[in-house]
């Protein structure tokens, strides 16, 4: 969908962000370039990685609540089929009413869904997160 490759676009953009600051400071390091500027350039680098990360968090924000949105339109046409009323019975993907269940990714501290595999922040491998 549009909402991936924007999602995709912008994780390349945060890893080329990364690699940006990472040369920066190698720079640094290297007397290329003088602490003055690298602070400069830092403080942009970090401005700029900052907008990143916000229209990430908002492209997943959208994503999620089309997953919601799809998913409460399935259990409805499901409870129609069923001839129950919407909200009757089991909940598809989740545990009782009080929405998903959720974990905290070991790596970077974020929360997503525990049926997640990786983290959808940094990638880890949520098989070890701690549940919220």
């Amino acid at each position: 969908s549009a909402d991936d490759a924007r999602l995709l676009a912008l994780l390349t953009e945060r890893e080329g962000s990364l690699m940006g600051l990472r040369d920066l400071d190698a720079d640094l390091a290297a007397g290329r370039i003088s602490a003055p500027l690298h602070a400069a350039l830092r403080e942009e680098a970090l401005a700029a990685g900052s907008r990143i990360l916000a229209a990430i968090d908002e492209g997943l924000a959208r994503v999620a609540g089309d997953r919601s949105a799809a998913l409460e339109r399935l259990e409805a046409a499901v409870a129609r089929q069923r001839g129950a009323a919407p909200g009757d019975g089991p909940r598809l993907g989740r545990t009782g009413s009080a929405g998903p269940v959720l974990v905290t990714c070991p790596e970077c501290g974020r929360v997503t869904e525990a049926e997640d595999r990786f983290c959808r922040h940094c990638g880890r491998d949520l098989r070890q997160g701690k549940l919220v």
